[in-house]
């Protein structure tokens, strides 16, 4: 994790990995945390990345063999995360932006926190 302040107004990359992490930070107005399933120290990061001008959260991360008939490569924008019983909704406008700019395939993304 870069605890360097690259770019005001940059987005927060939460991830799992630190693999993940690397690749969202390619971008000068990411900056990326690697949670690691450490929920309280991952807040506490992101808390920390918002009050150092961090102007939005995006969960980031690779996964594979989501569903039958998805092909390896394709890029998921979610517009709900469901986790411990409750669904939380992503900016809709946020949503149909990465939908568009990514051509990604709008889907409900399940949280978990391990």
């Amino acid at each position: 994790m870069s605890e360097e302040w690259r770019t005001p107004g940059f987005v927060v990359a939460a991830t799992g990995l630190r693999v993940e992490a690397r690749i969202a930070a390619r971008s000068a107005r990411v900056r990326a945390i690697a949670g690691g399933g450490k929920a309280e120290e991952l807040e506490r990061l992101l808390r920390q990345a918002i009050a150092g001008g961090g102007e939005a959260i995006i969960s980031f991360g690779l996964a594979a063999g989501l569903a039958p008939g998805m092909a390896a490569g394709t890029c998921l924008v979610g517009s709900d995360v469901l986790h411990a019983g409750k669904s939380y909704r992503a900016d809709a406008a946020w949503t149909a932006r990465l939908e568009e700019m990514l051509a990604g395939e709008r889907v409900a993304i399940a949280g978990v926190d391990r």
